[in-house]
């Protein structure tokens, strides 16, 4: 505060701006009329016309706060160290001569200096301290009004039909601003644009970027069958393309009818999971296969099923895969999440939703999932699996979470 604002305020508060009025305020212990006086230019080494400093008045009238606001705002400690002792009476007078009063009153002496110097050095740390946190912030705003100001020159190329350009004024937001500022724009215009640089953010942005970018792609994608959507599902299924190569097409075939689904590789050497239910639709004889997306095909074999969970755990011999890193933490409610299968027993698609519940075996979740998809893995906004797809239940999806399914492959022995 200016010193012509702390007196103006003074005079609205009918305060006169005088030094018998400070004193007043002092003794008082008028923290904020002290500070007042102090904005205005009153020295914190001010004086009465008994040559008494105001942090002894302070001190002395056991106005605690309103000396250390002094000693914070630059009084010398050094009236607190020697101001004259209080006059003795009697007692005093006939003991003063007491080497161990003496003694006694040096220790307190040494005792108080040091206490207040002590305090006052604190104070000056305190007050150092304050301002660097000052001056960190008013430099974190000054930045922010850069920021709003560059991100304001940017606004009309998002408007602009110029899909290539849109796409560069966001790459320059994230690189001005951050990335999720970036992305909420995104967001706001959708369009071509937006879509190729969300992409770009989640294939080579920072972990920041990617995770921020994916979410966003993931909204643009669950807006139904708009142009938006249609493409943001595709540049999620290109960012996920090496997630994708670990996901297989399961066929039963029986002399009844062929059973497909979708499977996931959970380990280098070949260990695959999906659904029992595909496995177990039928008693009679049936063979498996497990094809990748370029088409080579393998025959798996049963290792184990657990139909409490409807997990089965199949393995390929002879072969080498790139499996799906799980994730070490679960999902919540409201979050983004990913699943990957085959549409319909034919295509690979990246289905996006939200979660609606989490329980201790269960994930369910709202996605557009077509016939097919069972059995897939269920990703988070990162790529990482938190769980595999399995079945449908009042219109939403459910995915059974990775810690039953990391139970089964340990009692497999598959890790």
């Amino acid at each position: 505060m200016t010193p012509e604002d702390a007196c103006k305020q003074l005079a609205t508060m009918a305060i006169e701006f005088t030094d018998a009025s400070f004193f007043k305020y002092v003794k008082a212990g008028d923290r904020e009329v002290v500070d007042l006086f102090l904005d205005a230019g009153v020295s914190p080494d001010i004086c009465d016309p008994d040559r008494n400093a105001a942090v002894v008045i302070a001190a002395q009238g056991g106005q605690k706060d309103v000396a250390r606001l002094l000693l914070a705002r630059g009084a010398s400690p050094e009236p607190l160290l020697n101001r004259p002792a209080p006059k003795k009476d009697g007692w005093d007078k006939l003991t003063a001569s007491s080497s161990i009063l003496s003694f006694v009153s040096s220790v307190l002496i040494a005792a108080v200096g040091g206490y207040f110097t002590y305090s006052y050095n604190q104070r000056q740390i305190d007050l150092n301290r304050t301002q660097s946190e000052h001056d960190s912030t008013t430099k974190e705003q000054a930045n922010k009004v850069l920021e709003l100001e560059a991100v304001q020159k940017l606004i009309p190329n998002l408007t602009s039909q110029d899909e290539k350009s849109k796409a560069a004024a966001l790459i320059a937001i994230q690189d001005l601003a951050h990335p999720e500022l970036a992305a909420h724009l995104a967001l706001l215009f959708k369009g071509e644009g937006s879509v190729q640089y969300l992409q770009q953010a989640a294939s080579s942005g920072s972990k920041a970027a990617k995770q921020t970018a994916i979410q966003a792609l993931s909204t643009i994608a669950s807006a139904g069958s708009t142009p938006d959507a249609q493409l943001a599902k595709r540049a999620l299924s290109s960012v996920f393309e090496s997630t994708k190569a670990s996901v297989l097409k399961i066929t039963v075939t029986s002399s009844q009818s062929d059973v497909q689904g979708s499977g996931v590789v959970v380990t280098k050497d070949g260990y695959i999971l999906t659904n029992a239910h595909l496995i177990t639709y039928t008693k009679e004889k049936r063979t498996l296969s497990a094809s990748t997306s370029a088409g080579t095909v393998y025959k798996p074999h049963i290792v184990a099923i657990n139909e409490q969970f409807d997990v089965a755990l199949l393995k390929i011999d002879g072969a080498e895969f790139v499996p799906i890193a799980f994730a070490a933490h679960t999902v919540q409610a409201g979050d983004d999440v990913i699943g990957i299968g085959y549409s319909n027993g034919t295509n690979e698609t990246a289905y996006t939703g939200n979660v609606t519940q989490v329980s201790d075996d269960e994930i369910t979740f709202y996605a557009p999932t077509a016939f097919g998809s069972a059995g897939g893995p269920l990703l988070d906004s990162t790529g990482q699996v938190v769980g595999l797809m399995t079945s449908k239940r009042d219109n939403l999806n459910v995915a059974i979470r990775t810690k039953a399914i990391s139970d089964i492959l340990m009692q497999a022995n598959a890790k």
